[in-house]
């Protein structure tokens, strides 16, 4: 396992007082992310906060080149 850190800059950041965080955790052999963790803390007097967002990689499932150009076909299309 690997593990990167850095902060977020934020429009409102100055605003709100607010510092945010990223973690991503690597698996070392295919080098795949397995976790993201955003930490969020605001020190604003009229809206104190503090929150932890964790997003968890539970699956993964590999797709024929057919899948894939049909995918992004219709996300172009969408998007």
């Amino acid at each position: 396992m690997a593990k990167l850190a850095g902060s977020l800059e934020r429009p409102h950041s100055k605003n709100y007082q607010s510092t945010h965080r990223l973690e991503v955790v690597f698996e070392v052999g295919p080098a795949r992310p397995t976790e993201l963790i955003e930490t969020a803390k605001t020190d604003w007097a009229d809206c104190p906060s503090h929150t932890r967002t964790t997003y968890r990689l539970v699956d993964v499932v590999e797709h024929s080149a057919e899948w894939t150009a049909s995918f992004s076909r219709d996300a172009e299309t969408y998007f």
